[in-house]
């Protein structure tokens, strides 16, 4: 309907106000000539510009936090399986999912390492009529309500939610609610 609900803008934005720099992936799609999909497309960007930076001591990323929607959170889960070295479960200070797909393995393939990054490193703020960021259960992870009954708004219905969580994690204050508040058309 809009750029403030239809794209990561406001997020950027957010994100720019603290000072805080942004790598956008687009999971949705095939990327430039190379054709990756999703999982793919994610895997690629995050080895050329994250994971090969981080062993370069000039390299200034000291956290990393993921907002990942709808089929996005199915490429983040596939990154933090498969990050050998441990680069993004020591860097990621939270993963948010806004009506995502976040799930453990239950073939055996998950550590304990893993288990506790869930349990302590992400929120899936879900479609919901109920009031934004009431608390909705937990199994491997957080799910708490994005304030919104569409899926498609789930992103902008709960950036408030997701940026007081980040600044938290962060161990930042807090920001008012007026400053984060967004206009839902």
């Amino acid at each position: 309907d809009n750029l403030s609900c239809g794209t990561m803008f406001p997020f950027i934005s957010l994100a720019y106000k603290r000072d805080w720099g942004v790598l956008l992936f687009d999971p949705n799609g095939k990327s430039g000539s190379n054709n990756y999909y999703s999982d793919d497309h994610v895997m690629s960007v995050y080895k050329k510009h994250v994971y090969n930076k981080l062993g370069d001591k000039a390299c200034n990323i000291t956290n990393i936090l993921i907002v990942a929607h709808s089929a996005g959170g199915m490429a983040t889960n596939r990154l933090l399986r498969n990050d050998k070295d441990k680069y993004i479960l020591k860097y990621c200070k939270a993963c948010a999912g806004t009506d995502t797909f976040f799930s453990l393995p239950y073939n055996g393939g998950s550590n304990n390492e893993l288990k506790q990054f869930y349990k302590n490193n992400v929120i899936n703020w879900v479609t919901s009529d109920k009031e934004l960021d009431t608390k909705l259960g937990f199994s491997d992870f957080e799910r708490r309500s994005a304030g919104h009954g569409s899926h498609a708004y789930t992103s902008c219905a709960a950036i408030s939610a997701i940026f007081k969580w980040f600044d938290v994690k962060m161990g930042l204050k807090v920001c008012n609610d007026d400053e984060q508040k967004m206009r839902i058309i």
